[in-house]
């Protein structure tokens, strides 16, 4: 599934946006941490503090996957949607929907499963 914004390589670069917008919940991310859509995986560097033991960053689009970094070893660039992972054996302590319900139609749904 190809994501059709273009967004996205902006709002990695927008530091100090990032830094606000997403500096409260940082102190929320603990245990395993599954982000939802995480397109770039531009949200772990500023979310992903000391209490993270892992961070799944699940995203549909292979082209975004592929842009995640892999220098942190808690993370774990997973391709698919939240439907696909429901079939594998995973909890997790925190789940992320930053900047993503609005592009999935069921979003009932999503937040169901």
């Amino acid at each position: 599934m190809r994501y059709a914004g273009s967004e996205l390589e902006l709002f990695a670069a927008a530091t100090r946006w990032k830094s606000y917008a997403l500096g409260g919940l940082r102190a929320l991310a603990r245990g395993r941490v599954l982000e939802v859509g995480a397109g770039r995986g531009a949200n772990v560097a500023y979310l992903a503090g000391p209490a993270v033991t892992r961070w799944v960053c699940l995203e549909p689009d292979p082209a975004l996957l592929s842009a995640i970094a892999r220098d942190d070893p808690r993370v774990e660039p997973i391709e698919g949607t939240s439907e696909q992972l429901a079939d594998r054996p995973s909890s997790f302590d925190t789940v992320f929907y930053i900047d993503v319900l609005e592009h999935i139609a069921d979003d009932a749904g999503e937040l169901e499963r």
